[in-house]
């Protein structure tokens, strides 16, 4: 996000185009209850954990843009139209209480000071912690990839 772009500003009667009655006023009772914690804003994208019916707590995001919410995503298996309940809580969040909200740096920012070293410790944490991640290592980077032409010149 640049310095010229500003964020929306969003309502609660924005909230409730997205979701059901019946995810509003849960979402409402979870941000009561204040089942959102490490609530965080990186650029445009809002993310939080969010304590549900499973041992570990959800984890939601939710993308905004100029008009509003872009899109919302949320690792809860809810499925029944509209946004769920923890995605209503971080919304209700942003709106009511924004100052909660920590903003960070975005990730290149974040990344660009540290060292080689930093960087392999970095990833190797995530990977203890996130196992799943290992693929991406074995992911060709585009930085390595061969490079095509398209003809040469003569």
């Amino acid at each position: 996000m640049t310095a010229c772009e500003e964020l929306p500003n969003l309502t609660e009667s924005d909230i409730t185009r997205y979701c059901t009655e019946q995810s509003f006023e849960r979402g409402e009772d979870y941000y009561y209850r204040g089942a959102i914690s490490r609530p965080i804003r990186q650029g445009w994208t809002l993310r939080a954990e969010c304590e549900g019916s499973q041992y570990a707590p959800y984890r939601v995001t939710v993308e905004l843009d100029e008009e509003g919410i872009a899109d919302a995503y949320c690792s809860c298996p809810y499925d029944w139209g509209g946004y769920c309940k923890h995605v209503v809580a971080l919304l209700l969040t942003w709106v009511r209480a924004p100052e909660e909200v920590t903003v960070i740096p975005e990730t290149d920012e974040l990344l660009a000071g540290k060292s080689r070293e930093e960087l392999v410790e970095i990833i190797k944490a995530m990977l203890k912690r996130e196992p799943d991640l290992l693929t991406f290592l074995e992911m060709p980077s585009a930085a390595s990839a061969p490079r095509q032409t398209i003809g040469r010149l003569p």
